[in-house]
């Protein structure tokens, strides 16, 4: 915020302004009350202009205290000056009393409506109050009357930020950084919309530049840092988050910060005292309160972490990482009611690291219950969450007069042998008239209405993928010939993105010879290059795994549904695999982490959504090798 005797502070020479003591200079204003300023006072009597620079001049020294008894004084007496209800209402919004301050700057703008400070200030403290629309056009006034004027443009792209309006928030910053090319403020902002823009290169240039203008700026390296974290770089944002934290001790979001880098990082003791310390801090940072509860969820510890993110929630009513975050937890403890409806804050998370793509624009309403019509089911997510809603389908076809899935290619023939001809399907990457369905439902909002209780999920244990048998028989005969060894498929890693996924990993030598027995055909399931790491396997233990070449296992999802259901068992870590296996119906022992999927419960030996799935925990990110062992026994 910025305070102003219209400049003048910059122009004249400091020198020729007398100090005078607060109880004379404000006798002198009883005294000449009425005098214009410029009016020569006696000279033992300050003018009113006098007076004024005296107080602007404690303002720009920090004196604070001694220039509010200025402005205090001017403004009880009835003294009609606009840079004083401006400088004052600064001092206000800066003491917290922020609605005192809004109608200061008010009268300001009333007293001169050309005065462009008070605009930029009014700006800011609507701001502060969350009045984002009116703040943007106080701003943009401030900007009409002075088209120079660099703050401004700086504090719009904020403005403009904060109301999602990334672009045009790019370009009001890059005009503050062309009117000051060295405001290292300005470089700072860029870097944080260049990073929700998802530009990571072009932001990482922007907060090091920011850096260099200021090399002791605390919040330009935090901002670096929280760049090179979303750039998969841990290491390197670790240091500049610590390096903030040296030059500002007490910078509680830096803390907080660098406990989110170390929970990338898995290290969550560490994490856990970083981000205590933030809210030793500050005891009102909800963010903070938000990822700690984060760090007791990945601990297993669900009460203390449902306790932080209702706090969270508490501190700020509009978190929606909070509100995600506490939904996985009540799903997790089976609180499926409140936990599915709290989930549809998931559209709102920033930065949120899942498969979720970008939510349906529509005008037509979200389908109901009490709704019949032409309903459109859209997919939002990974194609292993697309198969667990699948399972609703059957319900959701009983009840509305016709349904259209628009889903990932590779599962339509899936689901077109599964739910017949009846149904409409269209791929994900096609757009759709909305003259062709009447309501519309994404797929992770379905179980809100389906799924409220745990005897709901009974109905899904009935379901089943309908796989090409054909196919599923001749994979069959080729794997095991004239033999009658027991056909074992494995899958031992994800591709998908997610924060921490590098916990489901398994290196398939760990995972091989966890479970090796020689009366088994092993046949890879697993998606993306993994030809090298079978052949190490073969080389180094003589232990062949299988596999189908036919078959691409990331893109011909039907024929790899039928290889899956040619196997007698399944041992995989949680990926697309055990969500197939599950909706075909094959016995699936599943390896999960610590801080497992929400869909696999707590304490459960097998999912609720699909009982052929056998469920294997790792405790407090332990050595794989219990739960190798203990799928061994079983095979």
């Amino acid at each position: 915020m910025k305070g102003s005797d219209e400049q003048e502070n910059e122009k004249r020479n400091v020198n020729e302004v007398k100090t005078f003591s607060v109880p004379f200079a404000l006798e002198a204003i009883k005294d000449n009350i009425s005098i214009t300023t410029n009016t020569p006072s006696s000279p033992s009597k300050p003018s009113k202009e006098q007076i004024i620079k005296q107080a602007f001049e404690f303002h720009s020294q920090g004196n604070i205290s001694e220039a509010s008894k200025y402005y205090q004084y001017f403004i009880q007496q009835g003294f009609k000056d606009y840079r004083v209800f401006s400088n004052y209402g600064v001092i206000l919004n800066d003491n917290g009393k922020s609605e005192e301050a809004e109608k200061l700057q008010r009268e300001a703008i009333k007293i001169n409506p050309n005065f462009a400070e008070a605009y930029y200030n009014l700006g800011i403290i609507l701001k502060d109050l969350g009045n984002l629309k009116e703040a943007e056009l106080s701003t943009r006034k401030a900007i009409q009357i002075d088209p120079n004027f660099a703050e401004a443009y700086y504090n719009l792209g904020s403005i403009l930020k904060d109301l999602c309006n990334l672009k045009e928030a790019e370009l009001s910053t890059r005009k503050a950084i062309q009117i000051l090319p060295n405001y290292a403020e300005a470089h700072l902002n860029l870097g944080i919309i260049l990073k929700d823009l998802g530009r990571l290169e072009d932001a990482e240039l922007s907060a090091r530049k920011a850096i260099e203008l200021g090399p002791d700026f605390a919040e330009a390296h935090c901002n670096l840092g929280n760049i090179l974290i979303a750039m998969d770089k841990s290491d390197e944002a670790e240091v500049y988050m610590r390096k903030a934290i040296k030059i500002k001790p007490n910078f509680a979001e830096a803390y907080s910060s660098l406990g989110n880098i170390l929970i990338n990082m898995d290290k969550l003791i560490d994490a856990k005292s970083s981000i205590r310390k933030a809210i030793k801090l500050n005891p009102n940072f909800a963010e903070a309160h938000c990822s700690l509860g984060k760090i007791f969820a990945d601990l297993g510890k669900l009460q203390d972490a449902e306790m932080l993110y209702r706090e969270a929630i508490k501190l700020k009513p509009d978190l929606a990482e909070a509100y995600h975050n506490l939904s996985h937890t009540l799903l997790k403890r089976k609180q499926f009611k409140e936990g599915f409806n709290k989930y549809e804050w998931r559209w709102k998370v920033k930065d949120l690291n899942l498969n979720i793509g970008n939510r349906l624009e529509t005008n037509k309403p979200e389908w109901r219950p009490d709704k019949k019509g032409r309903v459109l089911l859209w997919a939002e997510q990974g194609i292993g969450d697309e198969v667990l809603y699948a399972s609703l389908i059957p319900e959701l076809i009983k009840i509305v007069d016709q349904l259209i899935i628009q889903t990932d290619i590779r599962l339509i023939p899936l689901f077109k042998r599964t739910f017949g001809n009846g149904v409409k399907y269209i791929s994900r990457k096609e757009s759709i008239n909305e003259n062709t369905y009447d309501y519309q439902i994404a797929m992770g909002s379905l179980p809100k209405i389906l799924r409220s209780s745990l005897i709901s999920f009974k109905k899904s244990k009935k379901f089943r993928l309908n796989v090409d048998q054909d196919k599923s028989k001749k994979y069959r005969s080729k794997l095991i010939g004239k033999t009658k060894r027991k056909i074992v498929g494995i899958s031992w890693k994800s591709t998908a993105k997610h924060k921490n996924m590098g916990n489901r990993f398994i290196s398939l030598e760990q995972f091989i010879k966890g479970i090796f027995l020689p009366n088994i055909c092993f046949v890879s399931l697993q998606y993306g290059e993994v030809d090298k790491e079978i052949d190490f396997i073969k080389e180094k233990y003589g232990i062949v795994i299988n596999q189908i070449k036919e078959i691409d296992n990331f893109n011909d999802i039907d024929k790899l549904s039928s290889l899956i259901f040619a196997c007698d068992e399944i041992v995989s870590v949680s990926n697309i695999t055990v969500n197939l296996a599950g909706a075909i119906g094959t016995k699936c022992y599943t390896l999960l982490d610590t801080n497992s999927n929400w869909r696999f419960g707590v304490n459960n030996n097998y999912c609720y959504w699909f009982p052929s799935l056998k469920l294997f925990r790792r405790v407090n990110y332990e050595s794989w090798d219990k739960c190798l062992y203990e799928i061994k026994k079983e095979l």
